[in-house]
């Protein structure tokens, strides 16, 4: 098993084909925008990036494992977010998204190619579960059998929460044993709760039944790469986001806005977006530098928050102050 040891906060730009612009090539295919863009910002996401193997898999993103950037982290999504019908907060394009046929053995299919390309050699490879509607057992079982199945890859472990939240702190302290060959469990950010205040206290709750449970493990939120939420998340116990939204609109001045100010007249929508999400990249490294210098406070502030978020209302601007983030 390979060893994933990252300095947290570990902001993970996402590539995804899904409420982005589709491209159509002189063969008559289509490519996703973030294909060309993902290549071009190279370097740029040499630490870390995410791509969906349901993109890979239908050529959406680069198919071969070559034609993409080195990093030192490549997550690499089990294409749930694509073939749901469910979209990132931040997507000003909901439009009519086609879903291909998908399942598990087409999701394995690129998982090997990946994990045997010679140019990913030396990164962390994570990979993960396919999405489980079940019972925390069943969902648990995937996640340790697709780790057998890939022993030198990292298995993020999404929970899928269509249970009640109370049923799933239990389960996490009767799995306490299992739990300890899961370097990362995922949630997705909507599935955290309504609000969030919801979320912020019900991520606080798992990461104290986590920690019961001695385990040292990462906590994940998919689509939590906002800076001013992912400030929180971090504060509440999270230490790793991903998301879409730093291809939707500028992280600038401590607000994610939708803002064409900025964009070049004389360019194309999809190279203005790469001057964005280069901007952004930017932002994203800061705010990561910033929050890695309070690591050591993170379980003061966890609990500090706890008893603002049970007796205030407040906005996240507000508490971001209090929690001097």
């Amino acid at each position: 098993m390979s060893n994933f040891a990252p300095l947290f906060p570990l902001l993970v730009p996402s590539f995804s084909s899904k409420g982005n612009l589709l491209l159509r090539q002189p063969d008559g295919t289509y490519i996703s925008d973030n294909y060309s863009l993902l290549q071009k910002l190279d370097s740029r996401v040499s630490k870390s990036y995410l791509v969906s193997a349901y993109d890979v898999y239908y050529g959406l993103m680069p198919r071969n494992p070559h034609d993409m950037p080195e990093t030192e982290y490549l997550f690499i999504d089990s294409g749930g977010y694509e073939t749901n019908d469910s979209f990132d907060l931040s997507e000003r394009n909901k439009f009519n998204y086609h879903v291909m046929p998908w399942d598990k053995d087409k999701m394995k299919e690129v998982y090997y190619n990946v994990i045997s390309c010679p140019k990913f050699q030396n990164a962390v490879t994570i990979l993960s579960i396919h999405d489980t509607l079940g019972p925390f057992k069943q969902q648990l079982s995937e996640a340790l059998s697709l780790g057998k199945e890939f022993p030198n890859a990292i298995i993020d472990f999404i929970i899928k929460i269509c249970f009640p939240f109370e049923c799933l702190l239990d389960e996490i302290s009767k799995a306490k044993t299992l739990l300890q060959s899961i370097q990362i469990i995922g949630i997705t950010e909507k599935e955290l709760g309504y609000t969030v205040r919801d979320r912020l206290r019900n991520l606080i709750r798992i990461k104290k039944a986590l920690s019961i449970c001695d385990w040292s493990g990462s906590i994940h939120i998919f689509g939590g790469l906002e800076p001013n939420l992912a400030k929180l998340y971090y504060l509440a116990g999270a230490d790793i986001f991903d998301g879409l939204s730093w291809q939707r609109m500028f992280y600038r001045n401590n607000a994610s806005i939708y803002n064409p100010e900025s964009f070049y007249i004389s360019l194309p929508e999809h190279e203005n977006k790469f001057l964005m999400m280069v901007d952004n990249l930017s932002v994203l490294q800061d705010v990561s530098n910033n929050l890695s210098a309070i690591f050591d406070m993170r379980t003061v502030k966890m609990n500090l928050m706890d008893s603002y978020l049970a007796s205030n209302d407040m906005t996240i601007g507000e508490l971001l102050t209090v929690m001097e983030v």
